[in-house]
């Protein structure tokens, strides 16, 4: 059970990063004042990536982790 959670999570992670990246790009109508700081956009998305990809390797370990222990039972 404990692996779904974490590849669901995993997976929403990556789209979240993504969905922000996006939108932090789209153009805007009106006065944006300052505009993005995209050194913070950058590195937020990096992490959420990170993280993301962590955590879907970590699922995927789990799921070889119980198949080789049922092979071998």
């Amino acid at each position: 059970m404990r692996k779904y959670i974490i590849l669901i999570c995993g997976i929403l992670i990556w789209s979240i990063a993504f969905f922000v990246l996006y939108k932090s790009y789209a153009p805007r109508v009106g006065p944006i004042g300052e505009g993005l700081d995209y050194k913070s956009v950058w590195f937020n998305f990096g992490w959420q990536f990170f993280i993301g990809l962590s955590a879907i390797i970590q699922s995927i370990l789990l799921f070889k982790k119980e198949k080789d222990q049922q092979q071998y039972s």
